[in-house]
């Protein structure tokens, strides 16, 4: 009976230490596993957070250069707006000129052609019979011309006879006689224009303008009208005056 209690105590003892040895060896291999878990989260954790710190870094550095291509952009549109100022009072100042002596040229070249008429045999019978014809227009802004568009003087310093149409830019002669036109016209700053005197419908002199800047042309003419005939400048191309 002895013999079969301690045979039964040996072999609980033998269960026992078994079980405590698989117990041990179970721990050990469940630490292992949450050490190489946790080591493996760790490496993950760093790699991403290395990948993180390199994406913030590059979108930094674009955020950057977009902030400096909106400046270098703003600071070109602001030296562009000085520019496009500059070169309008320069062609403001240029125009004005322009039409001043334009207009001092015009009430010389009137008074001198008068003058010379006065000298002409039997100019005081021709004068009480006619009606004195004269006029001076001008712009006071710039004009965009398709070809075939006539030039409109929307400005009238004198219209003696009432022969010029301000509306149309067109002179019909209220009477048959001699008649002298002069004429000066700007392009716009470095644009090229080109102008056609007309006498009816024919096409009598051009005048072409090409450069850098604001460049001017002229119309020196002399016509021997019928009542009622027409004369006007009108663009042979798409230009600015």
């Amino acid at each position: 009976m002895n013999d079969i209690k301690q045979q039964t105590e040996t072999f609980v003892q033998t269960i026992y230490d078994s079980l405590q040895q698989d117990q041990m060896r179970f721990n050990t291999s469940y630490q292992e596993i949450v050490e190489h878990f946790k080591t493996q989260i760790d490496n993950e954790t760093y790699f991403y957070e290395d990948k993180m710190n390199t994406l913030m870094k590059a979108l930094s550095s674009k955020i950057q250069a977009l902030s400096a291509a909106e400046q270098s952009r703003d600071h070109g549109l602001k030296a562009m707006q000085f520019t496009l100022h500059q070169d309008q009072k320069r062609f403001n100042f240029s125009y004005n000129q322009i039409v001043e002596n334009f207009k001092d040229n015009s009430n010389k070249t009137l008074q001198e052609l008068v003058l010379k008429l006065q000298k002409v045999p039997g100019y005081d019978v021709l004068a009480k019979k006619r009606e004195t014809v004269a006029f001076t227009a001008y712009r006071k802004s710039s004009q965009t011309l398709s070809n075939g568009q006539k030039v409109i003087f929307d400005q009238i310093w004198t219209n003696v006879g009432n022969g010029y149409e301000p509306s149309t830019g067109v002179f019909s002669a209220p009477h048959a006689g001699v008649y002298h036109f002069t004429a000066v016209v700007m392009s716009t700053n470095n644009n090229a224009l080109y102008l056609t005197l007309y006498h009816n419908t024919v096409r009598t002199s051009s005048s072409f303008i090409n450069g850098d800047g604001h460049k001017t042309g002229t119309f020196d003419v002399v016509f021997n009208l019928q009542k009622g005939d027409k004369v006007y400048i009108s663009g042979g191309e798409l230009h600015n005056l």
